[in-house]
């Protein structure tokens, strides 16, 4: 099955796809949720439309009884920029302008392309995936990303290190911050304007956490070559993988063939942070996550994460959010 997305909106795109294969229904409305019926597989499609201008689709467990493949034409006069968060799968991604071709596999992670850009997205059939889609629109643009005498492209260019209007950035990894941020907009409970409100706020934090995290990533580092900060983020996966039993440092540095010394300042540069302060608060996000889906106790999800013992536990979570994992659910 292939599709085609000539629009850079998306009530306009989902009414293309609606067009190509009668999946939608008649019409798109606004903040809905669209059952993907069970001839094509199954999941769910939801939308939201912000007044700041930015534009949201969360796809959720969607699993294709056939592959499929979806084309994105690129939309200079629509002037959108497209900034993707991978969640879950592993979609093979190509993107084509005239300067850029790269073929990429993106599982967990997030991606950003300007409007300069074709896209392809391949799904496999029977593979399963969500992710979340923003398209940053110029109103967005003008009112957060952009000074008086600056284009959006310029600023993305300062933000991304790269010269000109054509760029793609591919983050390798979503941080437990973007994590959970991204699981709390969209599995809200609020409705009306308060859901709203509640969605853009979280939009606006996700898209923080992720321009903080391209400009560490960009930033000129003598000590470092980007080859090692790759393999920086390598070990950040590795950690994010074994909460609950990680490696150590010496251990982690043999994983990933970079010496002790170059780890520990690489997770500097990139997080911030020393390697431990990293994965205490991978942690405490993945454990506060496991909280909010309510699906187990306080103590599973300290085992979840490496804490045999409770009250340790409770005193990590205090210390990182400011209230114990008690509270924290009865404030939910």
């Amino acid at each position: 099955m292939r599709l085609q997305i000539s629009s850079a909106y998306i009530a306009d795109a989902l009414q293309e796809l609606n067009n190509q294969v009668k999946l939608l229904g008649p019409s798109v409305l606004q903040d809905s949720k669209i059952i993907i019926p069970p001839q094509f597989g199954n999941g769910e499609i939801s939308s939201n439309f912000l007044k700041n201008g930015l534009d949201i689709v969360a796809v959720h467990s969607l699993q294709l009884l056939q592959n499929a493949e979806i084309l994105i034409k690129s939309n200079v006069e629509q002037a959108v920029y497209e900034l993707t968060f991978f969640s879950d799968g592993n979609a093979s991604w190509q993107i084509q302008g005239t300067k850029t071709n790269l073929i990429s596999n993106v599982s967990k992670g997030a991606v950003l392309v300007s409007p300069t850009i074709d896209e392809t997205i391949k799904f496999s059939a029977n593979q399963r995936y969500s992710f979340t889609t923003m398209l940053l629109k110029p109103l967005f643009l003008n009112n957060y990303l952009r000074d008086v005498h600056e284009t959006p492209s310029e600023v993305f260019s300062e933000l991304v290190a790269q010269p000109d209007s054509e760029f793609h950035f591919e983050l390798p990894y979503l941080s437990s911050d973007m994590q959970v941020a991204l699981y709390q907009m969209n599995h809200n409970i609020y409705q009306g304007i308060l859901r709203e409100l509640y969605i853009e706020s979280k939009s606006m934090e996700l898209i923080a956490h992720f321009f903080a995290q391209v400009k560490r990533t960009f930033t000129p580092v003598k000590k470092l070559r980007r080859n090692e900060l790759d393999l920086v983020y390598e070990a950040s996966n590795i950690l994010q993988d074994n909460l609950e039993t990680p490696p150590s440092v010496l251990e982690l540095s043999r994983i990933i063939g970079l010496n002790e010394y170059k780890l520990r300042l690489g997770f500097k540069i990139l997080f911030n942070s020393t390697v431990y302060e990293y994965l205490r608060k991978q942690r405490m996000n993945k454990a506060r996550l496991l909280l909010e889906m309510k699906e187990i106790t306080i103590a599973e999800a300290g085992y979840a994460v490496g804490y045999s013992n409770l009250s340790h536990f409770a005193a990590a979570f205090k210390k990182e959010f400011g209230i114990n994992p008690s509270q924290y659910i009865a404030n939910k």
